[in-house]
């Protein structure tokens, strides 16, 4: 991964940035401590407190996320208070609320709405907090948003798609709700469209935040485009429910999407199924650069306004053995 961008923005020493940001494996995150210990910025650096507010912990991509989190937290001596807003805004605006009256020094938001949170990103940022938005970017007043490189996770996935089905036929999307990070998976995946006009995109599906909601989208999809070649899906969950949809349907449609779940993974790595790839992120990369970001901000240094990390298309080829 790729720092100098960063490194450039940062008035700390070299070595406290680079330790702040060590986003390859979690071993890899502990010579932050020494390199806090000996920086004069950095005496306070344990009474750091950060709260973590994630958007919802049922997806295997998200978990690894907050492990990741923890390790990197743990790992410099500052703790930690984390709410899981189960998918619900409400729950995410009292969380935050809390973590607020508790004095937190750093917020890292995974959103569950973009928009209607920014009210309690203003309240952190008139407290003093300061305020990373993780995954998806919060249209607010953060100090710095961390994701993937989405546009170009589509992208890929389009493109890999689309010479899959020798660059002609029809194809449908399938995605969540609005987000940044969605419509930018879309835009890619149009982007690498458009470099094969004998594909029709016959539908674009939205709204569909759960597996069987997009199986069962799926089955009306086979039903009335019976010539459809391919399926795109901004995310493995929906992906997820396409393949047992098409598998009931004895449908060999194919399926790219975008995430490198652990279950798509293993599907894709049989080489025998018409789930065909995944464009991998790195939950534990983010989760190591929002942490990295908020010390170096919490130090009184600048930071960048984004952050985003790099993406893996994942085929049958390199996906054996891959994990987040």
């Amino acid at each position: 991964m790729r720092l100098s961008h960063l490194l450039a923005a940062c008035c700390l020493p070299a070595v406290l940035c680079t330790a702040a940001l060590a986003v390859e494996p979690p071993a890899t995150f502990n010579p932050i401590l020494s390199a806090l210990s000996s920086n004069p910025y950095s005496a306070n650096h344990r009474r750091i407190r950060f709260g973590v507010s994630i958007v919802q912990m049922n997806n295997p991509y998200y978990i690894s996320m907050q492990n990741a989190l923890k390790h990197a937290i743990g790992s410099i001596g500052a703790t930690m208070v984390v709410a899981n807003a189960r998918d619900d805004f409400n729950t995410q605006l009292q969380d935050i609320e809390n973590m607020l009256a508790q004095g937190i020094d750093v917020l890292i938001v995974v959103p569950s709405d973009v928009r209607r949170i920014r009210s309690a990103i203003e309240k952190a940022r008139q407290a003093g907090v300061v305020v990373i938005s993780l995954d998806a970017q919060v249209l607010g007043p953060i100090n710095s948003y961390v994701g993937s490189k989405n546009y170009e996770a589509g992208f890929k996935s389009g493109d890999y798609l689309a010479n899959a089905i020798d660059g002609e036929g029809q194809v449908a999307i399938i995605s969540t709700s609005e987000r940044q990070s969605t419509t930018e998976r879309i835009r890619g995946f149009m982007g690498a469209l458009a470099n094969h006009p004998q594909i029709k995109v016959v539908e674009t599906i939205s709204d569909i935040n759960e597996s069987n909601q997009a199986g069962n989208i799926t089955h009306l999809l086979l039903s009335k485009y019976p010539g459809l070649k391919g399926i795109f899906t901004v995310n493995d969950i929906l992906g997820l429910g396409v393949y047992y949809a098409t598998l009931y349907d004895h449908r060999n449609v194919k399926i790219t999407s975008i995430d490198g779940n652990p279950n798509v993974v293993k599907i894709i790595a049989t080489g025998d199924s018409h789930f065909i790839a995944t464009v991998a992120q790195s939950p534990t990369d983010q989760a190591y650069a929002a942490v990295g970001l908020g010390i170096i901000k919490y130090l009184g240094a600048p930071i960048q306004p984004e952050f985003l990390t790099d993406v893996t298309l994942l085929d049958f080829y390199n996906a054996r053995g891959f994990s987040w």
